[in-house]
């Protein structure tokens, strides 16, 4: 009995002879499979090779596994039509493709599947920021909501992408208050309905996210050119 694997494809190249190169990711991390010329297909042949298809698929137990036939549990072609839904989507593979070996990967790729069903009705801004907000935590950059991260004081005023969370009235140097922002990572780290909750601009968050990855996951998000009207 053959063994069948889950795994989205996140990009593909060609190999000698007309063959290919596909690198997915599963429950259990990155993984490339060699696809043949001429590899078999259990049911729909729109393509193993076709980035954001999630698969199942067999493959040979060597150490450089080969297909041996696939089947398409679900595709996210419309995205490819989409250029809002597109560019999300590459930004989120650039974030898989950051994460390291031993990331709880079997956690990861569902919550993925679940953004990537997401964005197909949502708006892609919204979709993107939770995405990144919850990631956050697998990086070890997880922001402090609840305690001032230089004194752990509760009474929180403000809230520091640079240092990494909430500071209170006495240690906050800036006079404009933040904490709206501060609110809104958590709503979305919760997975809440924060648009419905505060009247924070997209834009804003997701820009604060981008920052943060760069200071603290050392991460430099691809750009994003989105039409938001």
């Amino acid at each position: 009995m053959k063994t069948a694997f889950e795994g989205v494809v996140l990009s593909s190249i060609s190999y000698k002879e007309k063959s290919k190169i596909v690198y997915l990711y599963t429950p259990n991390g990155m993984e490339s499979i060699l696809v043949p010329n001429g590899a078999s297909v259990s049911s729909n042949r729109l393509g193993f090779t076709t980035t954001l298809n999630r698969v199942s698929y067999s493959k040979t137990s060597s150490a450089y596994p080969k297909l041996i036939e696939y089947s398409v549990l679900e595709q996210f072609y419309d995205f490819h039509q989409d250029l809002e839904k597109i560019q999300i989507a590459m930004i989120m593979i650039q974030v898989i493709k950051a994460l390291e070996e031993d990331a709880p990967h079997h956690r990861i790729y569902p919550f993925w599947i679940q953004c990537l069903n997401l964005l197909k009705k949502r708006n892609p801004l919204y979709v993107l920021s939770l995405f990144l907000c919850k990631m956050l935590a697998v990086f070890g950059v997880r922001p402090e909501f609840e305690s001032c991260v230089r004194c752990g004081n509760r009474e929180i005023v403000n809230f520091s992408i640079v240092e990494g969370g909430s500071l209170c009235r006495f240690c906050s140097t800036v006079s404009e208050e933040n904490t709206e922002l501060k609110n809104a990572l958590r709503l979305l780290y919760n997975h809440k309905e924060y648009e419905k909750v505060l009247d924070l601009d997209d834009t804003k968050i997701l820009t604060s996210l981008y920052e943060y990855y760069q200071i603290h996951v050392h991460l430099t998000l691809k750009p994003y050119h989105i039409d938001l009207q």
